[in-house]
C-alpha cells in the first residue's frame, strides 16, 4: 500500500483548479460549508509545509491568466475542473491547455478523456482487449428504435455522460412498447446519442483505483444494497446527487476492503485494473462493475471521478491513515512521480 512521501512535493507549490462554484446556484449553507472544507484542506497541506493555492475558473481564459505567474517547474496542478462556460464536454480544454503549457497535473489526460466520453469507444477499446462489457447498440433517432434488434432487458443511458445523468428506473426497459417511449424521451430530453445496454442483472460495484503502472492499486470497494429490491436497483442521478430523493434513501452501500479477497473481488480487482491500464487512467479513476452468473463486466469508468468528502475516495483513504488534504498531496505525488519517470 502507498504510504505519502512528501520529498516530491516540498519541491512544488499546489495550485487546486476548479470549477467556479457560483453564489447564484448554492444556498448561503452550501456556500459556508465550501469555503470551510477549502479552508480546511489548506490547514491539513499547510502543515507539511506545502505552499497551495485554490483558483476557480469559469473560462479558458480564466485559466491562462490565473496560471501565468506560475514557474512550471516549481507547480503542480491538481486538476479539479471539469466544466468551462458551464459545459462538462470541454473539460478536454482544460487538459489541452495545462499540456501544451507543460504544466504537471493530476489526473487524466487529453487522449483518455476524450475516448471515455464516449461509452461506446470506452466499451469498444475494453473488449478488444478481452476485458467483459454489455452488449450495446447506440440509437440516434427513432428510426434506430424501431428497426433495432435487441434482447431485453435493457438500461438505456446517455452515450456521452457521466454521473448517471439521465437515468432514472424507467431505463430499465423491458419490452418494444417501453423501448420506443423512453428513448423517445431521453433523446428529447438531452439531444444526444442513447446507448442501449444489455442490462446486468446482478449485484453492483464501485471500485476506487488509484497510482501507475505497475503500482496501480484498488483502494476501496463498495457494493450496491437495495432495500427495495422491486423498486429503483440501479444508482440514479436522483440517488447520487438527491440524499432526500426515494432513490437515496433505498441504497445504501456496503464497503469491502480490496485486501480481503474472495474469488468475486479478486476477480474484479483484476478486471478493474486491466480496464484502468487499457483506457490510460492516470494517477486515480472510479469504475462500476456488476457481477451475474454470466460473468463480471465493466459497465462504467470514470478517469475523473468525485472526490466529495464523503465519497469512496476519502473513504479509502482514511482506511490508510490519510486526511483530504493528504489525500490531494498524495495524488499530486503521482503526477509528479509518473511525469518524472515515464513522461
Amino acid at each position: 500500500m502507498y504510504r505519502l512521501n512528501t520529498s516530491n512535493l516540498n519541491k512544488y507549490k499546489i495550485v487546486m483548479l476548479s470549477d467556479y462554484v457560483d453564489p447564484a446556484t448554492y444556498t448561503q449553507e452550501e456556500l459556508t460549508k465550501e469555503k470551510a472544507f477549502i479552508n480546511a484542506i489548506r490547514g491539513q497541506i499547510g502543515k507539511y509545509s506545502i505552499p497551495i493555492d485554490y483558483i476557480e475558473v469559469k473560462t479558458l481564459r480564466d485559466i491562462q491568466t490565473a496560471l501565468a505567474k506560475y514557474n512550471k517547474q516549481k507547480t503542480v496542478i491538481f486538476n479539479w475542473c471539469e466544466t468551462l462556460d458551464g459545459t462538462d464536454t470541454e473539460a478536454t480544454d482544460v487538459t489541452k491547455y495545462l499540456e501544451k503549457k507543460h504544466f504537471i497535473f493530476s489526473g487524466a489526460n487529453s487522449s483518455c478523456l476524450a475516448l471515455t466520453q464516449q461509452k461506446d469507444k470506452t466499451y469498444d477499446t475494453l473488449r478488444q482487449s478481452g476485458i467483459s462489457v454489455p452488449a450495446y447498440q447506440l440509437l440516434t433517432n427513432m428510426q434506430d428504435v424501431k428497426k433495432a434488434a435487441i434482447n431485453f432487458p435493457l438500461i438505456l443511458k446517455l452515450n456521452a455522460f457521466h454521473s448517471s445523468v439521465g437515468i432514472t428506473m424507467a431505463n430499465i426497459v423491458t419490452n418494444r412498447k417501453q423501448l420506443l417511449q423512453q428513448t423517445h424521451k431521453l433523446l428529447a430530453n438531452y439531444q444526444t446519442t442513447v446507448m442501449a445496454q444489455e442490462f446486468i442483472d446482478g449485484p453492483e460495484y464501485t471500485v476506487a483505483v488509484w497510482g501507475n503502472y505497475p503500482n496501480e492499486q484498488a483502494l476501496m470497494i463498495y457494493k450496491d444494497k437495495y432495500a427495495d429490491t422491486k423498486g429503483c436497483i440501479v444508482n440514479t442521478n436522483n440517488a447520487k446527487f438527491d440524499e432526500k430523493s426515494e432513490d437515496a434513501k433505498n441504497v445504501t452501500f456496503i464497503k469491502i476492503n480490496p485486501e480481503n479477497h474472495n474469488k468475486t473481488i479478486e476477480k474484479i480487482i483484476k478486471y478493474v485494473l486491466n480496464s484502468y491500464r487499457t483506457l490510460g487512467f492516470r494517477d486515480y479513476g472510479r469504475f462500476e462493475v456488476r457481477v451475474s452468473k454470466k460473468g463480471c463486466y465493466v459497465i462504467d469508468c470514470n478517469p475523473n471521478p468525485w472526490l466529495g468528502i464523503d465519497g469512496i475516495f476519502i473513504a479509502g483513504a482514511k482506511k490508510y491513515g490519510y486526511n483530504y488534504g493528504e489525500m490531494i498531496m498524495q495524488i499530486c505525488d503521482f503526477a509528479i512521480e509518473r511525469q518524472e519517470k515515464y513522461e
